[in-house]
């Protein structure tokens, strides 16, 4: 599934069930930050992963704010396939 933005995909979330939600960390109306932390209030088991640019913050800020809040790892555009599916792999445990 995908949303274009942080209120879609939350709204998303009320109509199925998902094993992980990958997020940006910028979008309009409802940021990465917002969704990992409404997401741990409303599902605390579903994992989410940030994906992010970097822009302003490199990965390593992004993984540790993140990471503290809930995420359980960030992935830093451009990213290939392999390290996609090397993340949902070790999240999902498959």
């Amino acid at each position: 599934m995908q949303a274009g933005s942080g209120t879609d995909g939350m709204a998303e979330l009320e109509d199925g069930t998902f094993a992980l939600v990958a997020t940006d960390i910028n979008m309009p109306d409802m940021d990465g930050i917002e969704v990992i932390l409404t997401l741990s209030q409303i599902y605390p088991d579903l994992p989410v992963m940030i994906v992010s640019g970097g822009g302003l913050m490199s990965h390593e800020i992004l993984l540790g704010n993140a990471g503290a809040l809930g995420a359980v790892d960030v992935l830093a555009k451009p990213f290939g396939l392999a390290e996609l599916n090397a993340i949902i792999d070790r999240v999902l445990d498959t």
